[in-house]
């Protein structure tokens, strides 16, 4: 017993940061616990999800191929393989089903916050708490505690693949990376929102690439197609099992948030002849989103110093799900959540006071948009434009171009 506690002594000073992160993961999976019946599945959510739990409950692994079809459900196929994996190991319905998919909310919560430590910790040293630190805010941030107190399939399971994938491309295995977009893509196609970082990086090293490493971006196919065989097994053509649920749940149109908040809303309409037709909404959308990336592509590789262009790659990561929200169809209140964590991981390597606050700012506005809090009366629309704004400003500003233009010499003679 004695040779028990001393190694476990030494393993604690040898390594604190470890058990530090232990020890607050098993205060998270105790609160989790407490608030296993919070917030229970209620409403439409709850009309869905019962229905297609119990239809999977009775029709086993065949059911994913006819679920669709037979009561209406939209959600790809991973979704329905996980939810009879939970039936089949007895998990539902022998516990209720808010229960069952906050279990799947915490899995991908704590996958999710490895992710983020081993992220920050390839840019740190071997002492350094902030690999730590950033697992433990990453379980308790607004984007993961929220997802795990709403009732809808969880945003986590996603988001995991989305951080390795990320870790994958700091890790130079740019295969490895764009495999895991794809692979998040089918749980949810928020998971594009990471592709601006992904293209920029590809442009920035393209010459040095190896022919396997230019290709790269070809492995999101077989990653999208992964998590799809399920469905293709249980009965549907490749095709539908692939792509089926993704195209049926496009959008036609930009919803209340983003954009659309900004140029339809009744109370705070800038341009009174413009109509929200849906077709020309979508096209207006895409245009800016491909319009707004160039011009910071462009004011990126304008960046002379290899280092700062290396820190506003970092705000491009944070921009990217915030432009995204504002111009792509059919968003709803979370949709932009990635930036809260991609904020979290940029504080947490600098440890700027700046980069705090802006982390701080993002966790408020998007637990203002999931809790549908107003500010000041106003929409919470504006709040991302600032954030927008600021980040587009501070990659502006390393380009020196405002300098340039200030220094330029003024031929007064010619008055």
């Amino acid at each position: 017993m004695r040779r028990i506690v001393e190694r476990i002594r030494k393993n604690l000073l040898k390594n604190p940061q470890i058990y530090f992160c232990l020890f607050v993961l098993l205060f998270y999976i105790t609160i989790m616990f407490v608030l296993r019946h919070v917030f229970p599945a209620a409403g439409d959510i709850a009309i869905s999800q019962v229905r297609w739990w119990d239809y999977l409950n009775e029709k086993g692994f065949k059911g994913i191929s006819t679920i669709n079809q037979d009561i209406g459900a939209d959600y790809t196929n991973i979704w329905y393989f996980i939810i009879v994996l939970f039936c089949k190991i007895g998990l539902y319905p022998t516990i209720s089903l808010e229960v069952c998919i906050k279990l799947m909310a915490i899995l991908g919560s704590i996958i999710s916050g490895i992710a983020v430590y081993f992220i920050v910790k390839n840019f740190t040293q071997k002492e350094s708490w902030k690999p730590a630190i950033a697992f433990c805010i990453t379980l308790f941030s607004s984007t993961l505690f929220l997802d795990i107190l709403k009732t809808n399939l969880p945003d986590s399971l996603y988001i995991a693949p989305v951080l390795f994938a990320l870790l994958a491309i700091i890790k130079h295995k740019p295969i490895i990376a764009w495999f895991l977009v794809g692979v998040a893509m089918q749980f949810k196609m928020m998971a594009i929102y990471i592709l601006p970082l992904f293209a920029m990086l590809y442009i920035l090293e393209f010459n040095k690439n190896k022919a396997k490493d230019i290709l790269a971006p070809l492995s999101i196919l077989p990653g999208f197609i992964l998590p799809a065989i399920p469905g293709w097994i249980s009965g549907l053509n490749l095709y539908e099992s692939v792509f089926g649920t993704i195209f049926s749940r496009s959008g036609d149109g930009l919803s209340r948030f983003g954009i659309g908040g900004v140029l339809f809303d009744p109370n705070w309409k800038w341009l009174p002849t413009v109509d929200s037709d849906p077709k020309g909404a979508v096209l207006f959308g895409y245009l800016m989103i491909i319009l707004i990336f160039l011009v910071i592509f462009a004011m990126i590789l304008n960046i002379k110093n290899k280092q700062k262009q290396k820190i506003q790659i970092g705000n491009l990561l944070i921009i990217s799900p915030l432009v995204m929200f504002m111009f792509m169809p059919a968003q709803h209140e979370g949709y932009f959540s990635l930036a809260v964590i991609f904020a979290l991981i940029i504080s947490t390597i600098s440890f700027s006071k700046r980069n705090w606050v802006l982390f701080g700012y993002l966790s408020f506005v998007h637990f203002s948009f999931v809790m549908n809090f107003t500010f000041i009366g106003m929409p919470n629309n504006y709040l991302i434009i600032c954030a927008i704004g600021y980040l587009f400003i501070s990659i502006l500003k390393e380009t020196k171009i405002f300098d340039r233009i200030k220094n330029e010499k003024v031929d007064y003679t010619q008055i």
